[in-house]
């Protein structure tokens, strides 16, 4: 008849124990871990960051586009001013007549009687952005007359200076400074008035364009990566 131990039968048990109680703990681990991979990167702080900085930014656009609309509520999407009723002109005649006929195009009815040869006179990069958006447009069945293109080019575009004023100073300080700058640089007054609906100048674009520029310059100074460099010098002609 075999001996019973009652030692040997406790550490059978408490080994028994342990066992169960390990597979358990792994169990619980592995069901929490699910959930907080669900919920983790809404508790992430960089997260929140994002969202509210994309937030703050789209808020300064829209404030800046909606700020400059107050002539079109008050009278009707039409043109203002005499410069920015040639520079339409000059984009509905690019734009119906193609660029070639564009360069070589002699305008009587400008600096009259003398005339004027448009092609080199004028710096273009306001008619060609038009007429490309207005391409662009039109690629995607979406039907929108160039005037109506002129006339909301530089609210539009005054957005994106916004955006292009937050990298830049993000660049030279840091990401609050970048979105109060954002917000500041779409109400000032002084660039509302250069920038209303329908007047359609060079500075509507000029300003994002000179912004972004200084941005890439910034960049490709503290970058070592010569993609960047190419990119701003690019950029800058």
């Amino acid at each position: 008849m075999a001996e019973h131990h009652p030692v040997s039968d406790n550490k059978h048990r408490s080994s028994l124990n342990s066992g169960a109680s390990y597979s358990g703990n792994g169990r619980s681990r592995g069901g929490g871990g699910g959930g907080a991979g669900l919920s983790g990167g809404l508790s992430q702080p960089a997260g929140w960051q994002s969202l509210l900085s994309f937030t703050i930014l789209f808020l300064a656009w829209l404030a800046g586009f909606s700020a400059r609309l107050f002539a079109v509520i008050r009278f009707e999407s039409i043109i203002h001013e005499f410069d920015p009723w040639f520079n339409y002109r000059a984009t509905h005649h690019l734009t119906t007549n193609g660029f070639y006929e564009f360069l070589n195009w002699f305008d009587e009815r400008a600096w009259y009687p003398l005339g004027r040869i448009v092609g080199g006179t004028v710096y273009p990069g306001l008619m060609v952005t038009a007429g490309l958006i207005h391409y662009v447009l039109n690629l995607l069945h979406i039907t929108v007359h160039i005037r109506d293109v002129c006339v909301f080019l530089a609210p539009v575009f005054s957005g994106l200076t916004s955006i292009s004023t937050f990298l830049l100073t993000r660049e030279l300080w840091n990401q609050g400074a970048g979105l109060l700058a954002a917000c500041f640089i779409a109400i000032v007054p002084g660039y509302i008035s250069r920038s209303v609906a329908g007047s359609f100048d060079n500075e509507g674009i000029a300003i994002f364009a000179l912004q972004f520029t200084y941005y890439l310059w910034v960049r490709s100074s503290f970058s070592f990566v010569m993609q960047n460099k190419v990119i701003v010098h690019c950029s800058c002609l």
